[in-house]
């Protein structure tokens, strides 16, 4: 009797121990729907029956479909931020990717705003941005940063935009600048000079340059020639226009971008 005690016992606590075990990892994962869905499955079938085996093979076969998704705004904002200062990472030929963003300390604002558009969608398991430093020439310099959860499905945007390892411009292009991504290509990129705009493009090089100055003539009917540095430039005459499609979608603390240079 004692070891039927003893063995019965041992059972509750080998399951007990994995289901902490996968309360722990779901947590992790930050998929609010599968956590609700396995704590409330039954532990025990009606003769007393453990069915963990069983049913913790279902959870984990929709575990991975089932992880957050990012929403249609901020696919949208992920383009406009990857023709900015965005970055993919994928260390793994197996494994997912994720998305790192980083920004002065003077842009803390606008950072924080990004960050909580991934943090809203459960893509981010930061509390909050953590903080770089480098140090130039005796200058201690800082920034924000943070990085997303990884995911399988970021493997094809990861395959759009980068070609052995050097980031560049996706092929489709043309269909991808929306008003919101180019709004987010602004913010991070984009600065007034004393006669039009630029927008930053020297990461990439001069023939991705020019694909985006097609599309910016072609889709939204600004003209624009290529500057010094490998830099967009939006002729005066267009910048009525473009600010007028960014606008809208600009956060408050890069509201002073939408005024010229004084």
């Amino acid at each position: 009797m004692k070891k039927t005690v003893t063995k019965a016992v041992n059972n509750i606590l080998f399951v007990d121990i994995v289901w902490l075990f996968l309360y722990a990892a779901v947590y992790w994962w930050g998929s609010d729907g599968v956590f609700s869905t396995i704590t409330q499955s039954p532990r025990f079938d009606s003769s007393g029956h453990s069915i963990i085996g069983a049913g913790l093979m279902m959870q984990f076969a929709v575990l991975a479909a089932s992880l957050p998704a990012a929403s249609n705004y901020l696919t949208q904002a992920m383009t406009g931020l990857m023709l900015g200062d965005g970055t993919l990472v994928k260390k793994y030929v197996s494994g997912g990717t994720y998305f790192k963003f980083a920004q002065g300390m003077v842009h803390q604002e606008y950072l924080e705003h990004v960050f909580n558009l991934f943090k809203v969608d459960g893509l981010v398991k930061m509390r909050v941005p953590s903080v770089g430093k480098t140090v130039l020439n005796g200058v201690t310099h800082k920034w924000l940063q943070f990085s997303t959860i990884s995911l399988s499905r970021w493997n094809e945007l990861h395959a759009l935009w980068y070609v052995n390892g050097v980031k560049t411009i996706p092929g489709n292009i043309e269909e991808l600048l929306t008003p919101v991504r180019l709004a987010y290509w602004f913010m991070d990129d984009g600065g007034w000079t004393k006669t039009g705009i630029h927008l930053a493009t020297n990461s990439f090089t001069p023939e991705d340059t020019l694909r985006l100055i097609k599309v910016l003539e072609s889709v939204y009917g600004l003209k624009c020639t290529l500057h010094s540095r490998n830099r967009i430039y939006i002729w005066s005459r267009s910048c009525p226009d473009f600010i007028n499609i960014v606008r809208p979608h600009m956060h408050s603390s890069m509201g002073y971008k939408l005024q010229p240079k004084s």
